[in-house]
């Protein structure tokens, strides 16, 4: 691993240091926003089409 991320220039990570990682659990206001802008996007080219 210490040579692949000499090859790509990369700083290895510290033994036993945390690190935080993001994830999309409890990130539900943003699956709902997502959501919404889909819905936004999908009525307006319904309305291109109907036009």
């Amino acid at each position: 691993m210490a040579e692949l991320a000499k090859e790509e220039m990369l700083k290895p990570l510290d033994n036993g240091a945390d690190y935080r990682v993001w994830s999309p659990y409890d990130y539900g206001d943003a699956a709902q926003k997502l959501m919404s802008l889909l819905e936004q996007e999908e009525a307006k080219e319904e309305n291109v089409k109907c036009s």
